[in-house]
């Protein structure tokens, strides 16, 4: 008689394959400051920063070399007065040499690492300076190096 199927271990390895497919953060590690935004919080905005910015994340994420997350204690003057944040979320972006999405070859043809900060507090959102990381982020586009702003209420999970 044949030996019996053994569907936990399938089971298990279907499982493990499902959770590594619905990570909502998408691989970006995430480092946390002492004192700073907790590392739960820092991977909710990551997720929400993905949702909030499709182009980036459905349209290019495939040529993305490289992504990171810090969070710091407290915010650069100018968005603390502005915005009211006490801490933010910086997300860096490094695009592949090699590039295989036509959005990530428009982008890269003007630079190649984008940068968005995100902070809670009063006025929950994500800032972006250059053209190439507004764009992407579905922001209103502004002259070279200067904020633009994305209200995202759900932001909000970072605190002050």
């Amino acid at each position: 008689m044949p030996p019996a199927p053994r569907l936990v271990p399938l089971a298990l390895i279907l499982g493990l394959f499902m959770a590594a497919c619905t990570d909502n953060t998408a691989g970006v590690p995430v480092s946390v400051e002492s004192g700073a935004i907790t590392k739960a919080m820092a991977d909710k905005a990551v997720a929400i920063f993905l949702d909030e910015c499709k182009t980036l994340s459905v349209g290019a994420w495939r040529d993305v070399a490289m992504a990171r997350a810090s969070a710091r204690v407290s915010a650069a003057a100018d968005r603390q007065e502005r915005y009211g944040w006490g801490s933010e979320l910086e997300i860096v972006i490094d695009f592949s040499p090699t590039l295989t999405t036509p959005t990530a070859n428009a982008a890269h043809a003007a630079q190649r690492t984008l940068t968005y900060i995100l902070g809670g507090a009063s006025k929950p959102g994500i800032v972006a300076k250059d053209r190439i990381s507004q764009t992407l982020c579905g922001m209103k586009t502004t002259e070279k190096a200067q904020d633009s702003f994305k209200s995202v209420p759900a932001l909000a999970v970072l605190g002050s």
